[in-house]
């Protein structure tokens, strides 16, 4: 994160010591407007804050508490890579990962997704193809979702699990441009979705 040395005392500035160890201060009473401008301007160069400036509504669920806060980095490297058009493969991991993450909250907090989809001796990790037919509502294994869910997140569902699992085989370093695009924006609508789903269905629980 940036810091900056807000002082008091001047004679700091002919202090070569201090100037090698901590690099740039502000002088109180000198340097006030500059100091405000260069803090604005070192957050809006966060990768939180651009990413937030970028897909604001993707956020919502993070706020609302629907996905647990700490699987907002995923979201985070996903929209930097987008953003810095970095299509590695390994980007795709992370595309999986949250969208991991998006079913295990649609089992705790939302009681939506069945814990039998869960495996519980390796971190709760859902079973991708389970979760999808439900959340498609279709039979999974004698459970089915019963709710109103629009056609074209059903097909995000699906499209989702089936290209974050379908290279996992590639190296890392792969470049695979479209199926990260065509991602990035699938896990958009499934997260711009969500919060209205969840007020509709599972009102406790936002």
């Amino acid at each position: 994160l940036p810091y900056f040395i807000f002082t008091g005392q001047p004679d700091y500035m002919k202090d070569e010591m201090f100037v090698q160890s901590y690099g740039e201060f502000y002088i109180k009473g000198d340097d006030n407007e500059k100091l405000i401008t260069d803090i604005i301007s070192a957050c809006e160069k966060h990768p939180e804050i651009q990413a937030r400036k970028s897909f604001p509504e993707a956020f919502l669920v993070f706020d609302k508490g629907i996905i647990d806060k700490s699987y907002e980095h995923l979201l985070i490297e996903i929209i930097t890579a987008y953003e810095n058009q970095d299509y590695r493969k390994k980007n795709l991991t992370v595309q999986r990962d949250l969208l991991e993450a998006i079913f295990k909250s649609l089992n705790n907090p939302v009681p939506c997704i069945p814990t039998v989809f869960f495996d519980v001796r390796k971190k709760n990790n859902p079973n991708l193809e389970s979760c999808t037919r439900f959340m498609e509502d279709r039979d999974s294994s004698g459970h089915k979702l019963n709710k109103a869910v629009p056609q074209s997140i059903k097909s995000a569902f699906r499209k989702l699990k089936e290209s974050t699992s379908e290279y996992s085989h590639l190296s890392d370093e792969v470049k695979l441009k479209i199926p990260f695009l065509a991602n990035t924006f699938l896990l958009m609508e499934v997260l711009e979705w969500l919060p209205n789903f969840v007020k509709s269905n599972y009102p406790n629980c936002i």
